[in-house]
């Protein structure tokens, strides 16, 4: 008895060594009842045999994966995977999703793009589209004008193109 009971106190020592096995997680374990109690109470669920407890190394190599979530202050989301709200497999996806959209709010707060006003930021380029061209089509037509009236023809020249066709 006494060496079951040395065994015991190495093993709940051990346990509770682990950084991801706090008094919290073992109140919420136990759900307030004796530790020992709700052990012997969930011996046949846990699959106990005499070589021990593959569910519980299983559970503790849970806690030992999320732990790190509690070290960056992402308690909700340790707590929604050890719950089963939150499958685990889709954590990294989600936390990537998650980091996706704060960087975008961030990004839009710091630059100001929660202000932009898509609707009229179109109505501004339509009228520059619009206007851009009228303004190709002015220019082709004054321009083409302004080559024609800015040259001289003189009738009377007697060079150049105009000359040789006044010698015949």
């Amino acid at each position: 008895m006494i060496a079951w009971l040395c065994e015991l106190a190495a093993a709940w020592e051990a346990m509770t060594e682990l950084p991801a096995v706090d008094e919290s997680e073992v109140n919420r374990w136990t759900g307030g009842n004796g530790f020992l109690d709700v052990w012997a109470s969930t011996r046949a669920a846990r699959g106990l045999d005499a070589t021990g407890s593959r569910t519980l190394e299983r559970w503790l190599e849970v806690l030992r994966h999320v732990e790190p979530l509690r070290a960056v202050g992402l308690h909700g989301v340790r707590a929604a995977i050890l719950d089963g709200e939150l499958d685990a497999d889709d954590a990294a996806t989600a936390f990537e999703r998650g980091l996706a959209e704060s960087s975008l709010e961030e990004r839009s707060l710091a630059t100001g793009l929660q202000d932009f006003d898509a609707q009229a930021h179109e109505r501004t380029i339509d009228r520059f589209s619009t206007r851009a061209t009228l303004v190709r089509e002015l220019l082709k037509r004054n321009l083409a004008a302004g080559v024609v009236s800015s040259r001289r023809v003189s009738t009377t020249s007697t060079s150049g193109r105009m000359g040789s066709c006044n010698d015949s």
